[in-house]
């Protein structure tokens, strides 16, 4: 099983591609995307939302930034 950074570094990945059928896949059916440009409930929505963002801005890309916060 892929830790959680695995699966965000992969979502990255796929995104930066373009590969959008990629990327959504790795949602689950019932999932929910809040995001600036709205809240999307499930993969098919999602799926459009981020067809039309990468239509939209085809060369924007995702990066992430991993923090290691420990409380003491």
């Amino acid at each position: 099983m892929s830790s959680l950074r695995d699966l965000a570094e992969q979502g990255a990945q796929l995104y930066n591609a373009g590969d959008v059928e990629g990327l959504v896949s790795l949602y689950t059916e019932d999932a929910t995307l809040v995001s600036p440009g709205g809240t999307f409930e499930g993969r098919a929505a999602i799926h459009e939302y981020r067809s039309r963002e990468k239509a939209a801005f085809p060369d924007r890309t995702m990066t992430l930034t991993i923090f290691n916060c420990r409380s003491y």
